[in-house]
């Protein structure tokens, strides 16, 4: 683990199976126990998250000089942590709700899990029409934002036309 992710970590034998992220009071994890686990066992890092029973660190992130290494204890991260790292990585988020977004060059797909409409923040100076594929219909982007109207459960895919997505 200390080899891929450039962050030292050491065996750990406690009964935790759930981490706590730090600032924001979610937790994530399993509540039976796992075995093996970690600990990040460094300084030199910044911790993000903590085993809920114990305090000891089980996740973190190291800036190396051409990126950032982030290792979790445990599995199922939650989306919204997720999400965050990726913005402070520099990636452009399409959406900041919950709904599940596929976006490429030239589609963007969404499946609203959300009990409001969605809205897709599309980068910078990108304005163009989206036509939906499967039921039709055509939305245009208006400051670069592209409203979708709200249909609880639906999948919706649209066919970007008038630009493409860099990414």
């Amino acid at each position: 683990i200390s080899a891929v992710t450039g962050i030292r970590v050491a065996a750990h034998d406690a009964v935790d199976g759930s981490v706590e992220v730090e600032g924001t009071g979610a937790r994530y994890g399993f509540s039976d126990r796992l075995f093996p686990l970690f600990r990040i066992a460094e300084e030199s890092v910044t911790v993000l998250g903590r085993y809920a029973s114990s305090g000891v660190p089980a996740l973190a992130s190291k800036r190396f000089a051409e990126y950032t290494s982030v290792y979790s204890a445990v599995p199922n991260l939650p989306a919204a942590l997720y999400r965050e790292l990726a913005r402070q990585a520099g990636v452009h988020i399409y959406s900041s709700g919950k709904d599940p977004v596929y976006v490429n060059s030239r589609q963007l797909g969404i499946h609203m899990q959300s009990p409001q409409a969605p809205e897709v923040l599309l980068p910078s100076g990108v304005n163009l029409q989206a036509e939906e594929l499967f039921d039709g219909g055509m939305l245009q982007t208006q400051s670069c934002r592209l409203g979708i109207p709200y249909q609880p459960g639906a999948v919706k895919l649209y066919l970007l036309k008038g630009g493409e997505l860099k990414g």
